[in-house]
């Protein structure tokens, strides 16, 4: 009895420690694996494409110097604040610009145009925890834009004027013609 119990205990630390690291992986971009490779050279080519709301635009262009393979994303850096400011970084890779672009084009045409008449969130996540959307308030009876860096972390987000999405979009059109 005692060694069945060690064998399910250990068995269930095992899933949860593959759970876990299956969970990273799945918040983790194409971009931020193709990094984080070994054994070879890598270059990476950081160009600036704008500044919205305080958070940069860049497109990031990685290059394995040793096979001549390549990966490029749009990259999006924010400060933080607060006592400690941190940058916060994160990428949507090249198989991603056109999702989002399509999520900021159906934002401002459409869901910016409604009132809901209950607390309403309208919101994009990329696959490595970037997200961008807005939220309506009743009492207040308007619609917020947002653009958050990092899933994690209420610091990397900053609010948006929806001329500051229509620049993003001009942005992001910009920037997917260079990747």
């Amino acid at each position: 009895m005692k060694k069945k119990l060690i064998s399910l205990s250990l068995i269930v630390i095992s899933l949860t420690a593959f759970s876990q690291d299956l969970k990273k992986d799945l918040e983790t971009t194409k971009s931020e694996k193709f990094s984080q490779r070994s054994g070879t050279l890598l270059q990476k080519d950081f160009t600036d494409i704008g500044n919205i709301g305080g958070t940069e635009i860049k497109i990031l262009k990685i290059k394995d110097l040793n096979n001549n393979d390549s990966n490029s994303s749009v990259r999006f850096e924010k400060q933080g604040y607060g006592t400690y400011s941190d940058t916060y970084i994160n990428a949507i890779d090249k198989d991603e610009v056109d999702g989002l672009i399509i999520s900021i084009k159906n934002l401002v045409d459409n869901v910016l145009k409604t009132t809901p008449t209950t607390y309403t969130e309208v919101t994009y996540s990329s696959r490595g925890g970037f997200s961008l959307g807005s939220y309506f308030e009743v009492k207040k009876s308007k619609w917020t834009n947002f653009l958050k860096v990092e899933k994690h972390t209420s610091k990397s987000m900053g609010t948006l004027s929806e001329s500051d999405l229509q620049s993003l979009l001009s942005l992001l059109e910009q920037a997917k013609s260079k990747l």
